[in-house]
């Protein structure tokens, strides 16, 4: 089975999918618990035509996306202690640790840590965080190119950091030209880590929260409101 990304964009909103080839002969969209979006298609299957039908059943689409994102439950406290729930992305993982292994990896509905002793939390958490700050890093440039997109084709790309912050969810410091990321965002779906990256790329060109900021926020990503609402529940 092969696979594509796609884009497509409705009026002011757009949502990204992966397009999946078949034996099968009917078309199907299924929306992801994390917000992404799958489509099966035929091989025989034009993407003007797969497009088409994108586009008749995108408010449907969307309101799946939204609801996916709503969805994301509060990050509890954590032990790091075997089969503890720990999130990447937005969906869920039971944590395994496995002293023989070598590194950390996902598998299946596991994070597996490697190379410690179950009974030591303190030293699970220093290599599942090394974890998350590699995986980290890798979403966020990918993110970050998505997002630079969205701005004229002049816009200068910033560096790009990863800290562990405690309350809040990155910052863009204008001396270094860097966008600064909490290493705990990759916990979270997508679209609220494209939140995140938007509004402090909004920040070059505007460095307060006035009207300008505003109104190119609301234009970039018209449901920003409810995407903060749901970051901030999801840090409380």
């Amino acid at each position: 089975m092969t696979e594509v990304a796609g884009r497509l964009e409705i009026g002011t909103e757009a949502f990204d999918y992966t397009l999946r080839r078949s034996a099968r002969k009917t078309l199907g969209i299924s929306v992801k618990p994390d917000g992404s979006v799958v489509v099966t298609a035929p091989e025989a299957a034009k993407v003007c035509q797969i497009e088409a039908i994108l586009r008749k059943r995108a408010s449907w689409i969307l309101d799946k996306v939204d609801e996916a994102v709503l969805r994301t439950p509060p990050l509890p406290p954590r032990r790091y202690i075997p089969g503890e729930t720990h999130y990447f992305l937005g969906r869920q993982y039971r944590l395994r640790v496995d002293p023989e292994a070598r590194g950390t990896r996902r598998e299946d509905d596991w994070i597996i840590v490697g190379g410690v002793p179950s009974d030591e939390p303190s030293r699970i958490r220093n290599r599942l965080m090394r974890w998350y700050e590699v995986q980290g890093y890798r979403i966020f440039s990918e993110r970050l190119s998505a997002c630079i997109q969205l701005f004229s084709s002049d816009f200068e790309r910033p560096k790009l950091k990863i800290a562990e912050m405690e309350r809040r969810w990155g910052s863009y410091v204008p001396t270094s030209h860097s966008l600064v990321l909490n290493h705990v965002l990759v916990q979270v779906p997508v679209p609220l880590i494209d939140y995140v990256i938007t509004h402090e790329l909004c920040h070059l060109p505007y460095p307060n929260h006035g009207p300008e900021f505003a109104r190119l926020m609301g234009k970039l990503m018209p449901d920003h409101a409810r995407r903060k609402a749901n970051l901030e529940l999801v840090f409380t």
